[in-house]
């Protein structure tokens, strides 16, 4: 029997508990840790078919693509390509694929199969290991793919791109700044990273993942312009490089009135720093993160951050530190940008812990228009105000009920956003009316460049900090069900998550002697200890009154 006393539960949203029925689940899930490994993590490979879809597409093999000299891993994946559809590889020319039994499939079944296509392909661009610093500097690339497409600087200035970058909080700030603008009347076009169950959610249009079929559409669109190998004048595009193509192409072809773009990391050498003449851009907080590919001083970091400056383009930034602020100061002078810090908004009806983003967002709004749709700004505060409560970013500062559980759910992952998370923690779980002594436990994973034995560090010291217990601390993987093998790494093993986890433990016991520690190997497991935790604690808290 269950206690009627709630529990408290908080979770980084990579631990989304998914609530689709097992026999729904489709290629494209896949949680998301950050993009430092985006190059080696991936979207889950769509599960194998029992039937062979049918689909009628242009199959051309380009002989080099038949040799034998061919990288291995390419090899591989144009063998996996040609096996799929049992291409003949010394051949050419149109197929067409039917089931086992004779029968066409349906056009929704067929459709599905064209989206796996896509992601496949698109997985196939994820490099074996993190291309350093020095290999991210593709502007000369990207330029030259969005040639290929048909592209131009001249096609880019028509989506009046928003670019933010940032420590943390971009995600949040650029999900304002698309509903404000949103509410004013504006088609928007949102590209963010990283996503929690479809890529689809990383390129929005109002709000909005694009449907299957329009990213199936648009990948192959792209998808068959671009090099399909490097060469001495032009590289192949990798994922990211990809996903930011596929983005401008999406909404060119759209026509959206503006396009907010978040980079992936850092922001001079990001894929996304290719628009040379966005209409304003803006920096949300900056700390120390991603120190391996950007620092390794804060303001090594600040100087690639300030990289999406472009001249005479008013940028925005947050409140920084002073020697943040002198390194934005100094790039802003050299690109001729004139550059604004803005403090927090109290008159925002927003949570505390969103207050600073926000007010970067409506600053970024109030800029913008002015620029570009000035006879808009007499009903600035109504846009502003209106995008605030149609504003909606999950798994960041979310909390859900579920019976007598309370999830509370947020993906910091870095040490300037976890202090902040425990702090929304301990005020929203002790503003609920309910048990003054809730049974509190966290749920943890991370798998990243970044050491994770400090992150927890980071969170015991902000409990501390709150005054707050945590009697359990669960472990696990990105790893969502037993039965599935969706995983937000596909590289990293289950032996070597296992160990990390095991690594995690022993910090975790030497920094909170106190908390009992669990490991589990998928999502599901952690959610069903924790739900049993609070069941054994109410079950001893009936026994021991009725033996009182």
């Amino acid at each position: 029997m269950e206690s009627s006393a709630k529990r408290d539960t908080i979770l980084p949203n990579r631990l989304w508990p998914n609530r689709r029925d097992a026999n729904a689940r489709n290629s494209d899930f896949n949680t998301r840790d950050d993009d430092v490994n985006e190059d080696t993590e991936g979207e889950a490979s769509p599960p194998k078919k029992q039937k062979s879809h049918v689909h009628r597409m242009d199959v051309p093999l380009k002989p080099s693509e038949k040799s034998a000299s061919l990288p291995p891993s390419r090899k591989r994946s144009l063998d996996k390509y040609h096996k799929s559809y049992n291409i003949d590889q010394a051949g050419t020319g149109v197929i067409a694929l039917k089931d086992t039994d004779d029968n066409m499939l349906t056009h929704s079944e067929s459709e599905r199969g064209r989206y796996n296509d896509a992601i496949e392909l698109l997985n196939s661009r994820r490099a074996s290991a993190q291309p350093s610093l020095e290999q991210m500097r593709g502007s000369d690339d990207m330029t030259k793919w969005l040639g290929l497409l048909g592209y131009s600087q001249t096609h880019l200035r028509t989506l009046n791109v928003i670019h933010v970058a940032g420590t943390s909080g971009k995600g949040s700030t650029c999900a304002y700044i698309s509903s404000m603008l949103q509410s004013s009347g504006c088609k928007v076009g949102l590209y963010t990273s990283p996503h929690l169950l479809s890529i689809r959610e990383r390129i929005r249009i109002n709000g909005k993942p694009i449907e299957e079929d329009a990213f199936a559409s648009a990948f192959f669109e792209i998808w068959d312009k671009l090099p399909r190998e490097a060469s001495a004048d032009i590289d192949i595009p990798r994922y990211l490089q990809l996903l930011t193509l596929l983005s401008f192409h999406v909404f060119l072809k759209a026509k959206v009135d503006v396009a907010v773009y978040e980079p992936h990391m850092g922001g001079e050498y990001d894929a996304t720093n290719v628009v040379s003449s966005p209409v304003v851009t803006a920096v949300t907080r900056i700390a120390e993160d991603h120190v391996k590919f950007l620092g390794p001083t804060i303001e090594n970091i600040a100087w690639q951050k300030a990289g999406i400056f472009k001249p005479r383009c008013p940028a925005i930034s947050s409140p920084q530190n002073e020697n943040v602020a002198k390194v934005l100061e100094q790039r802003a002078n050299e690109k001729d940008v004139m550059l604004l810090f803005v403090e927090p908004d109290s008159s925002l009806q927003v949570t505390r812990f969103q207050k600073e983003n926000c007010s970067l967002a409506k600053a970024v709004v109030q800029t913008w228009i002015s620029l570009r749709e000035p006879d808009r700004l007499t009903n600035l505060t109504k846009f502003i105000d209106l995008g605030i409560e149609k504003f909606d970013w999950p798994g960041r500062y979310q909390q859900i009920e579920e019976g007598n559980h309370t999830w509370f759910l947020d993906g910091a992952h870095n040490k300037s956003g976890l202090p902040t998370a425990v702090s929304w923690f301990a005020e929203m779980s002790e503003s609920q009316s309910f048990n003054i002594h809730p049974l509190r436990m966290v749920i943890f994973s991370h798998f990243s460049d970044r050491d994770g034995a400090e992150l927890l560090r980071v969170i015991k010291e902000s409990l501390d900090r709150e005054g707050l217990e945590i009697e359990h601390m669960i472990l696990t993987t990105y790893t969502e069900r037993q039965d599935t093998q969706a995983k937000i790494d596909r590289n990293l093993k289950a032996r070597s998550s296992v160990e990390k986890l095991h690594a995690y433990a022993g910090a975790w016991r030497a920094y909170k002697p106190s908390s009992t520690v669990y490991v589990e190997g998928t999502i599901e497991g952690a959610l069903e200890k924790a739900r049993s935790l609070h069941l054994v604690s109410g079950a001893l808290g009936i026994l021991e009154t009725k033996g009182n």
